[in-house]
């Protein structure tokens, strides 16, 4: 009979916003040789609706939550954060040790209407920008929804068209403003790795 191997994905490092329930889950499975990775649960600090037991993000909070239980992890093992989290927020995760993020934070913004930018500064400040198409000072400019983007949505359409699509609940102007977000998304994962280099 062929012998089956168990591989996990990723272990959980639970326990809500209790820091001594996360150390204990790290004391228990930080040491598993078998473990690729860790999921760090705070999905209730992130933004969305439908989170059960919401938590406001504060930056200094969840580190001192989650930051003692990382150190007990198998350092060069991925850490995960699954939630729609903002630029800000995902700069202060990477601070406090957390490697993966998922992109929902991306289509939440566009599924609203709302598109957004980093600053020039972001690996330094976590500094961003939103967009808010549902807005009208939007409805008659012309220019691109960010200069300095090479995406499809900021080559392509103006402003005053992305917001005509939002306001028409076009399924375009969503997706659209998703394309844009998530190739934000790219560019400020760079900006954190290429700091991260130096």
């Amino acid at each position: 009979m062929e012998k089956v191997y168990f591989e996990p994905g990723f272990l959980p490092l639970a326990g809500g916003i209790s820091k001594e329930s996360r150390i204990a889950f790290a004391k228990y499975f930080g040491p598993k040789l078998y473990a690729n990775g860790f999921l760090i649960d705070l999905l209730h600090f992130s933004h969305g609706e439908n989170i059960q037991n919401k938590s406001e993000f504060e930056a200094d909070i969840i580190k001192d939550l989650i930051l003692d239980a990382t150190l007990l992890i198998q350092q060069e093992a991925p850490r995960l954060v699954e939630g729609a989290f903002d630029p800000y927020q995902i700069f202060c995760l990477v601070q406090s040790g957390c490697d993966l993020f998922d992109s929902s934070y991306t289509v939440l913004c566009g599924e609203k209407g709302i598109a957004f930018n980093v600053s020039k500064d972001y690996a330094k400040t976590g500094a961003f920008s939103i967009v808010d198409f549902t807005e009208e000072k939007n409805k008659t400019d012309m220019g691109p929804l960010c200069s300095h983007c090479s995406c499809y949505t900021c080559k392509t359409f103006k402003r005053a068209y992305l917001h005509h699509l939002i306001a028409c609940k076009e399924m375009l102007g969503f997706t659209l403003l998703i394309i844009h977000n998530m190739t934000e998304f790219d560019r400020m994962f760079e900006m954190i790795r290429t700091h991260l280099a130096q």
